[in-house]
């Protein structure tokens, strides 16, 4: 019965339940980290665990903002930043590439819409 009766007590809270950790414990222990990796702040140490492709496609994002003037998570800043990595330069350059790209897909769509049209037509003629 003791032994039971510990175990509950040392049990992990369920997920989403408040935690009992002391406040600013994970500042602390981010902060520890750092000085033990000799960095000089924090944030230097939360930046080590950013996802790169992340970043790379939230620059990309804010890029298509400002040069093409449009909202970042609009449906044309999607498709613009599909393939940002985090050396390209999100430039100009960067989205009228990106534009040539969507015209090269809408025209094989529309080739495909062709051929199945076309396709309808000699199944509907017997051929």
């Amino acid at each position: 019965a003791q032994a039971a009766s510990s175990a509950r007590r040392t049990a992990l809270p369920p997920p989403g339940a408040p935690s009992n950790a002391a406040p600013g414990a994970m500042a602390r222990l981010v902060v520890g980290i750092a000085a033990a990796l000799g960095l000089s702040d924090a944030l230097t140490v939360a930046r080590m665990f950013d996802c790169p492709l992340c970043v790379a496609e939230e620059k990309c994002h804010m890029s298509c903002g400002n040069i093409r003037h449009q909202t970042p998570g609009s449906a044309y800043c999607m498709e613009s930043c599909i393939g940002a990595h985090p050396d390209d330069s999100f430039d100009n350059t960067w989205f009228e590439n990106a534009d040539r790209a969507a015209a090269q897909r809408k025209q094989l769509d529309d080739n495909i819409k062709e051929l199945g049209r076309e396709l309808a037509e000699d199944v509907a003629a017997g051929k």
